[in-house]
């Protein structure tokens, strides 16, 4: 390979992904430069005969493939919990509400295959709900950690990492919360069509729904309504939108102040799948409290 070439390789590795590219070309810079100078290292590694002496050969054989190791761990993004996870393809943009600076626009909860996965045997019977708390709780009063509907779904929820409300876990039977919605009071639930968010369809009005707080308080709710509309850009999180019940079309700020503003509730979205797009609509599922 020569030293030529390396260099707009390691530019472009992230910049394919749709990560920041800024960051990565500074860190990807200095990686260049170490491989570069290790390429070099057999030429000064020589005897006095103008031999390399295999003892440095293999010293610089090793430091080039350490250095590939490195590389390799750049190019994957990482979760706020440590794991390495392929990118989702998530990058966006916000547009700020100007009263209360947070962040609008509807995110894309798809990972961006059709294939669904089967979710995990959920939970059933008395215990069920008791066992179900006693496993997400993690003793914090004021972070939502589970959702519950008996015979549907049982899953912990996980939040999004600070100022990144376009994040969603791609972990099986796994929802996450829309920070986004916190900022107006509600409690968005966001899963991929192709995870967890596929139990959402099963969900009917009249359902209770169980939030779990993280010390093990719950909160009850019950489905009111469920909304579905087609995305007119399937995966831009300002695309306008056709409600499929009576055709009206309506932007994506006017979308989310319906489905996560007003008094208090719990949405649940994800993606409807329809003509081979993974992200060809939404579906809202709008659960309030019981008193």
């Amino acid at each position: 390979m020569k030293t030529g070439d390396a260099k707009p390789w390691i530019y472009s590795l992230r910049a394919q992904e749709g990560q920041d590219c800024q960051v990565t070309e500074t860190l990807s810079l200095a990686v260049y430069e170490q491989l570069v100078s290790s390429m070099r290292m057999p030429l000064a590694f020589k005897d006095k005969k103008g031999h390399i002496t295999m003892k440095k050969l293999i010293f610089s054989l090793t430091s080039i493939i350490f250095i590939a190791i490195a590389l390799m761990a750049i190019a994957q993004p990482v979760l706020a919990d440590g794991k390495l996870q392929p990118n989702q393809g998530i990058t966006v943009t916000s547009r700020i509400h100007s009263e209360t600076g947070t962040k609008i626009f509807l995110p894309s909860v798809t990972s961006g295959s059709i294939a669904i996965e089967e979710p995990e045997e959920e939970p059933t019977g008395g215990d069920a709900l008791s066992t179900f708390i006693s496993t997400v709780s993690n003793g914090v009063a004021s972070q939502v950690v589970g959702a519950y509907v008996e015979n549907t779904l049982s899953m912990p929820v996980v939040q999004q990492p600070a100022n990144n409300a376009g994040w969603i876990s791609s972990v099986n039977n796994t929802i996450t919360q829309f920070s986004a919605a916190s900022s107006f009071g509600t409690t968005g639930l966001l899963a991929h069509n192709t995870h967890a968010g596929i139990k959402f369809f099963d969900l009917s009005i009249g359902d209770e729904v169980v939030v779990v707080m993280g010390n093990g308080e719950t909160k009850i709710y019950q489905v009111e309504s469920i909304r579905r509309f087609q995305a007119l850009q399937p995966t831009d999180p300002y695309s306008d939108f056709i409600d499929l019940e009576n055709n009206a079309e309506l932007s994506a700020t006017d979308l989310f102040y319906q489905v996560y503003t007003g008094e208090h509730h719990v949405t649940f979205q994800t993606c409807i799948a329809q003509d081979g797009q993974a992200s060809w609509g939404r579906l809202f599922v709008i659960a309030t409290p019981l008193d």
